[in-house]
Formats: structure tokens, sequence, C-alpha cells
């Protein structure tokens, strides 16, 4: 969930401000999480394949790194021989099993971390807006969904209001239900 850390609750009274998971989050943030919520759910669909995809790829550097330097170990004659681990393909073994990679794979390891992290993000917010919707009302969801959501017009909410209700509503009605939404809303984000 995007949080905004604005101190305690009471020093914040009067402020268009909601609390969320122990911090603050601000009304009108829960505003663009309405707005932004298709785009939010199809980045998360995005990122998914992108981390499945990411995953596997750092896999498969991780085997090539292995493969590569057994197949250039093969060819060497007289390796060292000590005390220590003495066998570059067992010293690369052993460094890999402590989780030190080369670059280019921490690299891909640091980008897999950082999808994960936004991934889960998004999820928590595209969550958010499907707890805050099955709380409503179906009218009230659908003034939400067809204002925030959909970005339509109150000309166009009436229009399709009537389509889909059978009669009539005016911007001002639809208003005042959005309006009644919007409180259900904030109080369960509190």
């Amino acid at each position: 969930m995007l949080h905004h850390s604005k101190g305690t609750q009471g020093a914040n009274q009067g402020k268009n401000i909601v609390s969320v998971e122990g911090s603050f989050l601000d009304k009108s943030i829960v505003l663009d999480l309405l707005r932004n919520y298709r785009q939010m759910k199809a980045r998360s669909e995005f990122l998914r394949d992108q981390i499945e995809n990411t995953a596997a790829y750092i896999e498969e550097l991780k085997r090539t790194v292995v493969e590569d330097s057994v197949h250039i170990t093969a060819n060497w004659n007289g390796l060292p021989h000590g005390n220590s681990i003495s066998s570059p393909v067992e010293g690369l073994a052993v460094r890999l099993a402590d989780g030190e990679y080369p670059s280019h794979i921490t690299a891909e390891i640091h980008r897999l971390t950082a999808l994960k992290k936004e991934y889960r993000e998004l999820c928590s917010n595209v969550r958010a807006v499907d707890i805050w919707l099955q709380a409503l009302t179906e009218r009230q969801r659908f003034t939400v969904q067809q204002t925030f959501i959909e970005g339509h017009t109150w000309p166009e909410t009436e229009v399709i209001y009537e389509q889909r209700y059978m009669h009539f509503c005016t911007s001002e009605g639809l208003r005042k239900t959005r309006q009644k939404a919007l409180e259900i809303i904030y109080r369960i984000a509190e």
C-alpha cells in the first residue's frame, strides 16, 4: 500500500488524511488508486511475467557460469595443490553456494528483487481497491467505477446509468451516490 508518514493521527486532525497500516494515507492518494486501478492491474500482470522470465534467466546464467568454468578448467593441467580449495571450479561452486555471483548475475538478482517489490506493492494496491469496491452497493460501485476507473464524465455516466438501470438519475444524484461511496471507502482505509 502507498504510505505517507505524517506523524501521529492527533496531530493531523482536520487534515485530509486516512490512516493505513500504521502510516497515514492522504485521501487524494485513495482517489489516485481508484483512478489508476486498471493501469495498476495491467502493470502487475506484466510484472508477474517479467518476474518469471527474469528468474528463469538468472537460473540459466547461474547454470552457464558453472558449465563455462568446468569447460575452461577441464583443459588445464597441473592445478596447484594445498590446504585450500585448489580447483577453480570448486572455488566457484563454494562462492556460488555462499551467494557470491559474478556482477552480471548480481545485477539481474537486484533487478528481480526490484520487480518483486514493485509487484507486491501493486498487488497490495489492487487488492485494496477490490476490497473497497466490494463494500459498496451496486449503484455506489457503478458511480465509482464509471467516474474514477473508467474515467467517464458525469453526462456520460448519466447515459450509461439510464441504459443500465432503466431510469434516469441526474449528475447531482450520481455525485451524491459517489460521495457516500467515498465516505465508505475512506472509513475502510482508516
